[in-house]
């Protein structure tokens, strides 16, 4: 007769077993909370399947706990989704505003069209504009209200931004200013001091 075993709890246990099975058939004596008793005869055909069986309720649960973790993402990026749009119809007008403000403070379509041009080239190409005049009559501008070509930029975003998203018709500026009171997805915490200067500038 083969060599006598215990029966284990732990499932990689079973890997052990196999490894030292070389008989058609084993002896072993379990007892699984009291409920086994006795001789019980196990072939290492069926240890083995059992072996598959408990591998593959294994690999169906990782499976399970990726699916968990891809819909928790996915619900966190809608989550977030739904905030940015909010706060874009929130104040995407006020930013429109400030804009056509700002073009009539320049001179008009032209100069502001000569500012559109000078700004991607500071960014994109990290030229020097600080000497071309429409870029001294903006940064003027920009002095008188707390802001800086920096800021502007931000607002360019989220003016870009809110058109691609929806529209949404004029809403009363004390709900716009009671939106900064509240918290910001984090992705767009950056724009919130700059809104808060925007109704400063604008005397709202």
């Amino acid at each position: 007769m083969g060599r006598i075993y215990k029966y284990g709890s732990k499932v990689n246990t079973y890997s052990y077993y196999l490894a030292q099975i070389s008989n058609k058939q084993v002896k072993y004596y379990g007892r699984r909370a009291g409920y086994y008793k006795g001789e019980l005869i196990v072939t290492k055909d069926e240890l083995a399947t059992i072996k598959d069986k408990l591998d593959a309720t294994k690999n169906k649960v990782d499976v399970m706990e990726i699916r968990l973790a891809v819909l928790g993402n996915t619900i966190n990026d809608l989550t977030d989704i739904k905030a940015r749009i909010e706060l874009l119809r929130t104040y995407r007008d006020w930013v429109r505003k400030f804009f056509k403000n700002l073009i009539i403070r320049l001179g008009g379509k032209n100069e502001w069209y000569d500012v559109k041009k000078s700004i991607p080239d500071y960014y994109d190409y990290n030229m020097n504009i600080s000497n071309r005049k429409c870029i001294n009559e903006l940064n003027n501008i920009l002095n008188g209200i707390n802001m800086n070509i920096d800021d502007l930029e931000l607002l360019l975003e989220i003016k870009g931004e809110s058109n691609d998203a929806f529209y949404k018709n004029w809403q009363k500026i004390e709900k716009a200013k009671e939106g900064l009171t509240k918290k910001f997805p984090d992705n767009m915490e950056k724009y919130k001091n700059l809104l808060q200067k925007l109704f400063d500038a604008s005397g709202t």
